[in-house]
């Protein structure tokens, strides 16, 4: 399988702007982000919020239009050891937030290597997936045909929330429930997604609303396994 940046490797034109994060990990504008985005900026702002060996995973950033991403509708992904970003965001503070967000699953293995509370936070995904579930029953939703007890991906539980319910109902009834409702996707999302919440100045949130993965957040943040780096 070819990966992202071989890809983009065999394009003749493929003549990024390079910088560095922490002066070791390059971060490529392969295609130019729209005028009112602050590259530069962006990259301060998390080497002020987010601490070095969280990216010991991650070997590039890389900033561009992708076929992975376009094919996928999505803004950014980690793959490769890499993170990659839509060039198509609006505008700095999306682009730390993709950014924040894909760290967290760079760093998904490792901690799960660490850090043995993993069931008690997955149960806690599913106690809220159910309070969801009698929440969207009530309100006249058919939630028969979604396995609200599954822990991974689901692309047709997505179009459900996505397509059916819509992000507009989801945060006014996933207020008390999810940090935000990309919580709600899958338990991996809902890890990454409180992970983001946690670093972006939604501290008091996570930690009223998810408090045992704002424990499992703060171990992560006081541990020092990452360190050699």
């Amino acid at each position: 399988m070819i990966t992202i940046m071989e890809s983009m490797k065999q394009k003749t034109n493929f003549k990024p702007k390079e910088r560095k994060l922490f002066n070791k990990i390059y971060v490529w504008e392969k295609d130019s982000l729209p005028q009112d985005v602050d590259l530069d900026a962006a990259l301060e702002k998390i080497v002020k919020i987010i601490p070095k060996h969280f990216f010991r995973n991650v070997e590039g950033i890389y900033i561009g239009q992708f076929s992975e991403l376009i094919d996928r509708s999505l803004n950014a992904m980690y793959a490769d050891n890499a993170i990659y970003i839509s060039s198509s965001i609006f505008n700095t503070e999306e682009l730390v937030t993709n950014i924040v967000h894909e760290i967290a699953h760079s760093m998904e293995e490792t901690i799960a290597q660490f850090v043995g509370t993993e069931d008690q936070i997955a149960n806690e995904f599913l106690v809220k997936r159910n309070q969801l579930k009698k929440i969207l029953h009530a309100n006249g939703y058919n939630v028969t045909k979604q396995d609200f007890d599954n822990l991974e991906y689901d692309e047709k539980f997505d179009e459900f929330l996505y397509n059916e319910v819509g992000y507009p109902v989801m945060n006014t009834i996933t207020a008390n429930i999810f940090v935000s409702p990309y919580g709600a996707t899958c338990y991996r999302e809902y890890y990454a997604n409180g992970f983001e919440h946690y670093f972006l100045n939604d501290f008091s949130a996570v930690k009223t609303i998810s408090p045992r993965l704002f424990d499992l957040l703060t171990k992560i943040h006081k541990i020092s396994f990452f360190k050699n780096y």
